[in-house]
């Protein structure tokens, strides 16, 4: 314990509120931050080292706005240039997000922030590398010649079923820990829409026969965000209609009014595709709609031209994580007609017979048993240069965010 401590003196020194480091370069290749499902919301340390001579150590350090506070926790990394270790650290489920980036936060800064959680490795007691953990609420704004169906979108699986009425198997119900407005500012732009119509036309997000949360007041948190960062753009996917089972006209028309409702003039509605993968951000920011509508229901959609056609999807339907790497690995898209944009969904599918046979398990297990391999499945190679958008369980877990970034910026230097 006196090495740790004699080692602050070595770690301190003035940090801004602004993100250390968060201009995604590496000293010694990807080092950063991620949050477990399972059993809490444990921070994670993650480490690729790649150069000659690798750090030794990390440091898990809770800073305030102007000094490093104290270690919370640290790992031996010698000899182990690839990894990631559990803190005991929790991150709360209610962040105080930083830059004015609360729901009811006025004129926020539009900078990448720092949430007061640093990553740092050192060699030999000497600062090699530091990353926070970051909010991304307009990481989009510097991409606009980059094109939809080109670019790294992140996104989540199921994201809607973050939290529930109580039900039977509710572990393997939840996919998200977070609401729409934690999602959008953390930097998440694709969601994986699944809705029902209850009693007195309220429309619910689900999971499959479940109902999760009001549909209504995750637009609002989108109409919120997007008024507060002009140059992000979200795709809603509406991809399942979960109740009532014969889902009707009348039922559509509640959805899709509602939408209309709540999201408005940030709408932008479908065009005729010129290129193969679709507008330019540029072109979107252009005509002042930066919301995409997508509907999984053709014939909805031939009659409503705000709606864009079905986002095309990659399901591997496995349960193992070998499985999920070979078909990440493996996986081709088809495009739809009418659609630029794919969906891998990068998440472990349970069967009937694993929920029988492991009925305390949960989506949470399954989420930490992807999660930590899926930055280093797609930086391997370049592999998420072949990836437009990826949806994933408990998004916190991996890093997805940060490597869309990663991969755009390579996009965009190749078009220069």
């Amino acid at each position: 314990m006196s090495f740790l401590f004699g080692l602050v003196f070595v770690v301190t020194f003035i940090v801004s509120t602004k993100c250390i480091g968060n201009n995604r370069g590496y000293a010694c290749g990807p080092l950063y931050i991620t949050v477990s499902a399972s059993p809490k919301s444990y921070v994670v340390l993650n480490w690729h080292f790649t150069c000659p001579d690798p750090p030794d150590t990390l440091f898990l350090l809770l800073t305030d706005s102007k000094t490093y506070e104290q270690i919370q926790d640290s790992v031996d990394v010698k000899n182990r240039r690839r990894g990631t270790y559990k803190t005991q650290y929790v991150l709360s489920r209610e962040p105080d997000f930083p830059g004015n980036w609360s729901e009811n936060g006025q004129n926020p800064d539009l900078d990448a922030q720092c949430l007061p959680l640093v990553v740092e490795s050192l060699r030999n007691g000497n600062l090699v590398d530091s990353k926070c953990l970051e909010i991304q609420p307009t990481w989009m704004s510097k991409y606009g010649k980059l094109r939809l169906g080109s670019m790294m979108i992140p996104g989540t699986h199921n994201s809607g079923s973050w939290r529930g009425q109580p039900f039977l198997l509710k572990n393997y119900i939840l996919c998200q820990d977070r609401n729409w407005w934690q999602q959008l500012v953390f930097g998440i732009r694709y969601f994986d829409v699944r809705v029902g119509v209850y009693d007195n036309d309220e429309v619910y997000l689900t999971h499959g026969v479940a109902r999760c949360t009001p549909l209504d007041d995750e637009l609002d948190h989108v109409a919120n965000f997007l008024r507060k960062s002009p140059k992000e753009v979200v795709v809603l996917d509406f991809h399942a209609f979960n109740n009532p089972v014969n889902f009707t006209i009348s039922n559509h028309k509640i959805v899709l009014d509602l939408v209309r409702k709540k999201l408005g003039n940030f709408i932008y509605p479908r065009h005729e595709m010129h290129y193969d993968e679709g507008p330019t951000l540029d072109e979107v920011w252009s005509t002042g709609g930066r919301v995409i509508i997508s509907y999984n229901r053709r014939h909805i959609v031939n009659e409503n031209h705000w709606l864009w056609y079905e986002v095309s999807r990659d399901w591997g339907n496995v349960i193992h994580v070998d499985k999920l790497q070979r078909y990440i690995y493996e996986k081709t898209s088809r495009k739809h007609y009418g659609n630029p944009m794919t969906v891998l969904m990068a998440e472990l599918t349970p069967t009937k017979l694993y929920v029988f046979l492991h009925p305390t398990s949960s989506l949470k297990n399954l989420a930490d048993d992807v999660n930590p391999n899926l930055g280093f499945w797609l930086r391997d190679h370049n592999r998420s240069d072949n990836v437009n958008i990826i949806a994933t369980d408990f998004f916190l877990g991996n890093d997805m965010i940060n490597l869309a970034q990663e991969t755009n910026d390579r996009k965009l230097f190749r078009l220069s």
